[in-house]
């Protein structure tokens, strides 16, 4: 996903393994990590993306897209596909939402291991406010 003043890679390889890069490193094509999806993920995912039906009917190609646009490709067993289309496109959103769930899910484990503050500390920051 390309739009202003942000930029996303999503990679979903075998429809198991998502990388993911943001910013500079999703324009440069840098994927900064990459985790398994589970066995539920993987359904959705594949579900999402038969619903779509982007391999069987190919959508026209957008031109006109100059606040934003999804650039997809999706390769399988023969099938190379490659789209541009505009953030509004249903489709393409609900994908989108579902891999940054996927990836929101695997930071959230390292959040929650993080210590929470203490009343202290935030009764000490309304303070400096």
């Amino acid at each position: 996903m390309i739009a202003p003043q942000q930029a996303v890679l999503l990679t979903v390889v075998d429809n198991e393994t998502l990388s993911y890069a943001g910013g500079l490193n999703a324009i440069k094509g840098v994927n900064t990590w990459q985790g398994k999806m589970n066995g539920t993920q993987r359904a959705r995912y594949e579900s999402l993306l038969v619903a779509t039906r982007w391999t069987t009917n190919i959508p026209v190609k957008s031109t006109n897209l100059v606040s934003g646009k999804y650039k997809i490709r999706i390769q399988e067993e023969g099938v190379d596909v490659a789209l541009t289309l505009p953030l509004t496109d249903v489709n393409a959103t609900n994908l989108y939402d579902f891999l940054q769930e996927v990836a929101t899910t695997r930071l959230e484990r390292h959040l929650k291991t993080l210590p929470k503050p203490n009343a202290d500390v935030i009764i000490d920051r309304n303070k400096k406010e």
